[in-house]
């Protein structure tokens, strides 16, 4: 078995653009930083959605009744935003992950996120990026 890091890294390369477009609040639409998940599943930026609910009791994007007390850190997404911090862009504004277990996170956040992808963003975005991510 020949295949350095550096070949594994070039082979699991992903648009850091498509990537951003999924890991951001669907209030705001700025990257996630604290990714706090209601109780219907749906994340947001923890400071955005307490701000929603100082004002409102339901979920911004399913309107089911949540709290602020049923906002719980979103684990996975906060592991695969730390992940792409850490390999930060490269110069063509690429992201590597560095290894299949660091893939794995970044794929399962992703699928996590998809089914709460908002509106505005765009379904071929989605389907681009779960693509990459599997090549």
């Amino acid at each position: 078995m020949a295949t350095t890091l550096s070949t594994q890294i070039t082979s699991t390369q992903k648009s850091i653009e498509e990537l951003e477009a999924l890991f951001s609040c669907p209030l705001s639409l700025d990257t996630l930083e604290d990714p706090a998940m209601t109780k219907c599943g749906h994340t947001f930026e923890r400071t955005k959605i307490e701000l929603w609910l100082q004002s409102k009791n339901t979920c911004p994007l399913c309107r089911k009744n949540i709290t602020i007390g049923g906002l719980a850190t979103n684990r996975m997404v906060k592991q695969a935003i730390d992940i792409l911090k850490q390999r930060g862009r490269t110069t063509d504004g690429s992201v590597a992950v560095a290894n299949e277990n660091e893939r794995a996170i970044v794929s399962e956040a992703v699928e996590q996120l998809r089914s709460q992808t908002c509106a505005k963003k765009s379904a071929d975005s989605v389907e681009k990026t779960l693509n990459y991510l599997s090549s």
